[in-house]
């Protein structure tokens, strides 16, 4: 197990890291950004309204597409709300293990609404599915409902919306060529350096300056007056070093995510930390506690090494395509005994590869990146993004 965690750090560190502490995680998630779901919300109405109502209803079915971080799915769901929107919840997820014939009466958890072909009520208006990639399962029987559901939206009379992830598109693209019967898929924009710093300046505990780890430059620092830049606005020279230097860290980070952007907050998270001399400060003169940002380089981060088993990769690749699965679901789907899947899944927990979080195994967003690049480098299927 200890083979499969590893990271990226200088051979020695400097004395003043040394001295740095990791907050915990409670502290933690107060200095994180929050994602700006009604501004994002607002801007998927705006570019929804024209496509849904430049074209005839039967000609419209759209995609919204993204990995785990992207916050697609979440958006299309608040869309749908906001906007009224008939929304088909996902089976339970041991009715997608049935044969297809158990299926034919299966109904969703709208008891007024049965399947596919019972949804001619809605012809005038828009059929939404946040959540696409809970409708199935790799397995012989799980796809059967998506398949009927490509048949039936081919020849739907309404609109349809759907919301999904970019690991089970690009699987059920290749499976059943979902693709054919929908619109190039709408991606979410990926957060470049600027939009990074624009949303970091937004983090709430502001009380609480960001400081690099051996220095007393802000990473954020307030704005200038007009005595501190000039009559005409410009920056000083001292904060226009501040921002460039910023701008170079949210830049790496932005890299090390692929602009997503619960990538690049979850390798935020694991920068802050404090020094043990400011808290016996703050505790003894009360004033607010800096927050020391380390450098990337001391940054740990976990990764999958070349040497790693077919069994690792194999459950990796589930719970990306389906973007997490509970405990007893993934023992049904890897082509190994239980015993093997469950001391897998506990290798690569101890790695720090995966975590069980609300009933759910998924691979942890600071592990994504080099998760994505090892798959691809085995030659497993990937997404897009």
């Amino acid at each position: 197990m200890k083979k499969l965690f590893s990271g990226s750090r200088g051979s020695s560190e400097s004395e003043d890291s040394a001295q740095l502490e990791v907050l915990p995680q409670s502290e933690i998630a107060s200095l994180l950004p929050v994602p700006q779901f009604e501004l994002a919300t607002h801007n998927l109405a705006r570019l929804l309204r024209e496509r849904l109502e430049t074209r005839g209803p039967a000609h419209v079915k759209l995609a919204i597409v993204g990995p785990a971080g992207s916050y697609a799915q979440e958006i299309v769901a608040r869309w749908a709300e906001q906007e009224g929107h008939q929304v088909v919840q996902p089976p339970e997820v041991e009715r997608l293990l049935r044969p297809a014939g158990d299926n034919d009466s299966l109904e969703l958890e709208n008891p007024s609404m049965r399947f596919w072909e019972s949804m001619p009520q809605v012809s005038s208006g828009v059929l939404v599915i946040p959540h696409l990639e809970r409708f199935f399962l790799r397995h012989h029987a799980g796809l059967d409902l998506l398949r009927q559901f490509t048949q039936w939206v081919w020849q739907a009379p309404c609109r349809v919306v759907v919301g999904c992830d970019s690991w089970a598109w690009a699987y059920l693209t290749q499976a059943i060529q979902i693709h054919s019967v929908f619109s190039p898929p709408i991606a979410m924009r990926a957060f470049d350096p600027h939009a990074l710093m624009e949303w970091f300046q937004l983090i709430e505990s502001r009380e609480r300056p960001f400081l690099y780890r051996d220095s007393e430059e802000e990473l954020f620092p307030p704005v200038e007056t007009e005595a501190a830049g000039d009559s005409n606005g410009k920056r000083s020279a001292g904060r226009l070093t501040i921002e460039r230097k910023t701008e170079e860290l949210l830049e790496k980070i932005a890299v090390i995510a692929r602009g997503n952007p619960g990538v690049a907050c979850a390798i935020w998270g694991r920068l802050l930390c404090t020094k043990a001399q400011e808290a016996e400060c703050e505790q003894s003169a009360r004033h607010p506690m800096p927050v020391r940002v380390r450098a990337l380089a001391d940054l740990q981060r976990p990764i999958l090494p070349p040497k790693s088993s077919t069994r690792e990769a194999i459950v990796l690749h589930t719970l990306l395509l389906h973007r997490g699965l509970q405990p007893d679901i993934i023992l049904q789907l890897v082509p190994f005994p239980p015993s093997k899947a469950i001391e897998t899944l506990a290798s690569l927990e101890a790695a720090q590869l995966i975590e069980l979080q609300d009933g759910f195994w998924r691979v942890t967003l600071l592990a994504y990146p080099a998760v994505r690049s090892a798959l691809k480098a085995d030659g497993l299927l990937v997404d897009d993004f």
